[in-house]
């Protein structure tokens, strides 16, 4: 009786996963992503055990998904919010001294980068942030103050007019 030998394992699954991560992490976005996503991705193409038979078939299955998975889980660093932070902190505290339109413009421009903010936003869309960051910068060198009101000195003046300087000694 002969003995019969299992056929190898089919792993074309796992090199096309392979090769497509590797592609990602070749990729210019490959610098978009957390160290740690990619770590992942390597750690999968890592733990794939070669020349394992058919009847692993699944564990080997198993392999591809692992690396699509962790490719699929590329997470994209966060936005850098510094600059917005730095652009806020300039905005004087007592707003009342400046014009209802140029302090309209500056809640304006921080209420763009709020609501821009809130939403799905990473590293990819810092430009757009830089941008919003820069009207606001340019928001809050615009401030104007409001004109004085003059109303009493206006008052002093017409009182002053008004005198006879004969009535007086030292005029």
């Amino acid at each position: 009786i002969s003995k019969l030998e299992l056929a190898n394992a089919d792993y074309s699954k796992v090199n096309t996963a392979k090769a497509n991560a590797e592609a990602v992490l070749a990729s210019s976005e490959a610098q978009y992503y957390t160290q740690a996503s990619k770590t992942a991705v390597t750690a999968a193409i890592n733990a794939v055990v070669y020349n394992l038979k058919s009847s692993e078939q699944a564990r080997v299955d198993g392999f591809a998904d692992a690396i699509n998975n962790a490719v699929a889980a590329l997470a994209y660093l966060p936005i850098d919010t510094t600059g917005y932070t730095a652009a806020k902190a300039t905005i004087p505290s007592d707003l009342s001294v400046y014009t209802d339109a140029s302090v309209k413009a500056v809640n304006d421009a921080v209420s763009a980068i709020d609501t821009f903010l809130a939403g799905n936003v990473n590293i990819k869309n810092q430009s757009e942030l830089d941008a919003l960051v820069a009207d606001l910068t340019d928001a809050i060198s615009k401030l104007a103050y409001k004109a004085a009101d003059y109303t009493a000195v206006t008052a002093a003046v017409e009182r002053a007019n008004a005198l006879n300087a004969d009535n007086y000694v030292d005029f």
